[in-house]
């Protein structure tokens, strides 16, 4: 099996800033948990009525996972009967939904009393519905992130990198969380799928998941250096983006178009045997990619990896700059899987090349 997989690649860091001939205005974040707030959007209200309770919590220094294993021991559930939509960090001020299945035993308010008094959780509202919360289950999250230690010129080199995001998007890459330590997942996914096993089933879909990341990173940073973010070729899979339809781009000229409206936006393979895969130029591009892994479909039918397309770029929403004593306030709406640090990137730039004197 190739090894092309090690070091930065594994770890998801091999796509290039679309802005990476704009000087970042360097800094960091989450020196605070407050500097890095999270709002889930959901993808439906609570009903008022069912079996479900469905609990908004706001907390810092938990992970999703704690706080739904907190929420079983208050209530004595099992881990099935606690719902969420999406994992969120531990470094930030989250704002979070879970539902509890506790049919008619407890009033919303006896919840209410019980999380706050057993929990260092804030309460924000208690609400019953129909249905367990699953992941996915929301349009995506609100953003409100500062930035620390920027260069002393933040105010003039972040005008450019807004408007080029704005014209632009952003480059749909995986964050580094996604890949474990070093790359690990990545890497243990791809053993998985050349013979390796793993009993635990949660650890097969993170591994197996952290692989196809990564190869969608490589496949999104190829696509980057060929001068092809903001390009339709024929034979690409896109996407529309009111009711996320795939189709086969026949038109590339006609379909550009349509992409620089915002109506579709380009996608890239997360691998597996049901993928809708692209065709000509791009599929044989993709193909390459598989071949180059060690892994063909037969590999990935064995472990059931479905494989879906993921969108190439998207386009933060409501992205505004607003400049503060302690820094500037970045504010934005992402969908659901996007991440907001692949977004802070463009502005804050690499590292290396953002040192402030």
């Amino acid at each position: 099996m190739s090894d092309a997989g090690d070091g930065d690649v594994d770890r998801g860091g091999d796509v290039p800033r679309l802005a990476d001939s704009l000087p970042g205005i360097g800094g960091h974040l989450k020196e605070l948990a407050e500097d890095f707030q999270v709002v889930e959007v959901p993808l439906y209200p609570a009903s008022g009525e069912g079996g479900h309770v469905y609990l908004t919590l706001r907390r810092s220094g938990w992970t999703t996972p704690d706080v739904q294993a907190e929420l079983m021991r208050i209530f004595r559930l099992e881990k099935d009967a606690v719902g969420f939509a999406g994992m969120k960090d531990r470094h930030a001020l989250t704002t979070q939904t879970f539902s509890l299945a506790l049919g008619d035993e407890v009033t919303a308010e006896e919840v209410r009393l019980r999380v706050e008094g057993e929990s260092p959780f804030s309460v924000l509202e208690v609400k019953r519905h129909g249905n367990k919360l699953k992941l996915g289950h929301l349009l995506g999250n609100r953003f409100l992130l500062r930035v620390r230690g920027a260069a002393p010129d933040a105010l003039e080199r972040v005008r450019p990198i807004l408007d080029l995001v704005r014209l632009h998007g952003v480059p749909n890459a995986f964050g580094p969380q996604r890949f474990g330590l070093d790359g690990a997942n990545a890497r243990k996914g791809r053993a998985l799928l050349g013979g390796r096993r793993e009993r635990r089933k949660f650890l097969r879909r993170l591994y197996l998941s952290a692989w196809q990341a990564r190869v969608f990173n490589a496949w999104l940073a190829r696509r980057m250096r060929a001068g092809e973010f903001d390009r339709l070729l024929e034979g690409d899979v896109a996407k529309k983006t009111d009711t996320g339809g795939l189709f086969t781009v026949t038109d590339p000229t006609e379909d550009t178009a349509r992409l620089h409206r915002g109506e579709i936006v380009p996608t890239g393979p997360l691998f597996g045997f049901r993928m809708r895969a692209a065709l000509g130029e791009p599929g044989r591009v993709e193909e390459e990619m598989l071949a180059a892994e060690g892994v063909d479909k037969n590999a990935l039918r064995r472990l059931r990896v479905a494989g879906d397309r993921r969108r190439a770029r998207i386009d933060p929403k409501d992205l505004e700059v607003t400049w503060e004593p302690d820094g500037p306030v970045f504010s934005f709406e992402l969908p659901k899987g996007a991440y907001a640090t692949v977004v802070m990137r463009e502005f804050l730039g690499d590292p290396e090349s953002t040192a402030v004197p």
